[in-house]
């Protein structure tokens, strides 16, 4: 590139694997938005698939689309090479079957950007395949509540400068499902995020955050441990606070439990009844 100015603002990346819907869906929030095309460029990493998604990117003829079909070694592999292969002077991450929240939402970002922040978090909405969608509790940032995982993060809501994200390093590998949240709480010490108080992201839900919430506190422990350098008698405190939050989940997950059972016991008991009544 000749210069700075030549490069767009901003890069969004796409990984997928196996997920032909889920990147239709992606990338025709990306054409629906009202946004200057020389303002951003689409970056598509594919795992290789073979549900027909090479072939359907080889049908596009969009300019700001780039697209690389290739075996990885995971999610954050292929987010990494995704950052290797843009060229974007800010970096957002929708990854396939998550979508814009509007049409005006790149606008929206673009704009905010003009600012110059080293990164920037707006507001996200949980699709929730399962149920109804909502609002993910991912603002205001509050770094430590974020740390301790108490406070929700969405990294489709997440732009990084080119700059930053390169000096951390990008994505780790090391942590399972919870590199995003490592990354997070890593940019949070470099400075605090702008703020954009707005939806800009559906996130499309079910994802191994979700499936594996027992598995996280124990993740975002060794993420403390490791990026903290936390000694023996510090780790334990932090194993108390984990286990504090796996309690929660498990009386949360119970109590959802038991509401399903009685809510169906009382549907059963109900079409029962009707169905007494009609035959007699």
């Amino acid at each position: 590139m000749s210069s700075d100015a030549a490069l767009p603002m901003l890069s969004i990346i796409t990984i997928t694997l196996e997920n032909l819907a889920g990147l239709r869906t992606s990338l025709d929030s990306i054409r629906d938005q009202v946004a200057d095309e020389a303002g951003f460029e689409v970056v598509v990493v594919d795992g290789a698939s073979t549900d027909g998604t090479v072939e359907y990117l080889e049908t596009l003829n969009w300019a700001p689309l780039r697209w690389e079909s290739r075996r990885d070694g995971g999610v954050y592999d292929a987010m990494n090479s995704g950052i290797r292969r843009s060229s974007g002077r800010y970096q957002l991450f929708l990854n396939a079957g998550d979508r814009f929240f509007d049409s005006g939402s790149l606008a929206a970002i673009l704009a905010a950007l003009e600012s110059r922040p080293a990164w920037l978090i707006g507001g996200a909405i949980n699709a929730n395949p399962s149920g109804k969608p909502y609002v993910i509790a991912n603002l205001p940032h509050r770094w430590f509540r974020h740390a301790m995982g108490a406070q929700p993060h969405c990294h489709q809501s997440t732009v990084f400068s080119a700059e930053l994200i390169h000096a951390l390093g990008g994505y780790s590998e090391e942590f399972g499902f919870a590199g995003d949240f490592d990354l997070i709480m890593r940019a949070g010490l470099y400075s605090r995020p702008q703020e954009l108080n707005t939806p800009i992201a559906i996130y499309a839900g079910g994802g191994l955050s979700e499936s594996g919430r027992f598995q996280a506190p124990l993740l975002l422990h060794r993420i403390r441990v490791h990026r903290f350098q936390l000694g023996r008698r510090a780790a334990r405190i932090d194993l108390l606070w984990v286990s504090w939050q796996l309690g929660r989940r498990r009386v949360s997950a119970l109590r959802r439990a038991v509401a399903t059972a009685v809510a169906t016991a009382v549907a059963t008991a109900v079409a029962s009844a009707v169905s007494r009544a009609g035959s007699s």
